[in-house]
């Protein structure tokens, strides 16, 4: 009985141990080398997002996706993913969220207030989790009684919390370590970067 026990111990950490390499390794190979710099009452953040992707500024709010016509109101197509990402402080995150609360528990109250009735969703437990050095927390899972697919992260940054989501009608699990590494990248405040130099491409930012 012990030795089963201890079998059952080696093969938990041993998959523990393979899924979180597979993370991180996931996470290092997405390249995000497109930017689009948002301001809102918190100040001004800067959205990194992957190459052949588009992005629109909502106002304080970043959509993207694969289609620009997506994200100037058209229907996706199967397999079209369209995000939202943004930047909340700690003053706004108070108004729902207790200085003791962990990641996970925002996330939680975050994801409520989006996807509403718990009951028509079907999604992963919260995992807890860091990129690139912020506390963060991730869950994934079908919602809207099977409609969409979707990726849920938020993720500590300076004053704040950086909130990546992305839904698609197709399996969301290519998307995941994409919204990962976006969380992992925003920046705060804008990167002084010279644009007018060439040392980013912004041809793929709508104005």
């Amino acid at each position: 009985m012990k030795l089963r026990k201890l079998m059952h111990l080696i093969l938990l950490i041993t998959l523990v141990l393979t899924l979180t390499a597979f993370q991180e390794s996931d996470i290092d190979e997405i390249e995000l080398p497109e930017y689009i710099e948002v301001e809102d009452e918190f100040g001004v953040f800067t959205f990194w997002y992957p190459e052949g992707w588009v992005s629109i500024d909502f106002g304080g709010l970043v959509g993207f996706s694969t289609s620009e016509e997506v994200l100037l109101g058209g229907e996706p197509e199967e397999g079209e993913p369209f995000g939202l990402a943004t930047v909340m402080s700690e003053n706004a995150l108070s108004a729902f969220a207790s200085d003791d609360m962990s990641m996970a528990e925002i996330l939680n109250v975050l994801v409520g207030i989006y996807v509403g009735d718990m009951e028509n969703n079907e999604l992963n437990i919260v995992e807890t989790l860091e990129i690139n050095g912020r506390e963060a927390a991730s869950v994934s899972g079908v919602i809207r009684d099977g409609l969409h697919n979707m990726v849920f992260v938020i993720a500590k940054i300076d004053d704040g919390v950086a909130i990546i989501m992305i839904t698609v009608s197709d399996d969301i699990d290519e998307y995941v370590p994409i919204a990962h590494a976006i969380a992992g990248k925003i920046s705060l405040p804008a990167l002084e970067v010279a644009i007018m130099d060439g040392d980013i491409e912004l041809s793929q930012t709508i104005a």
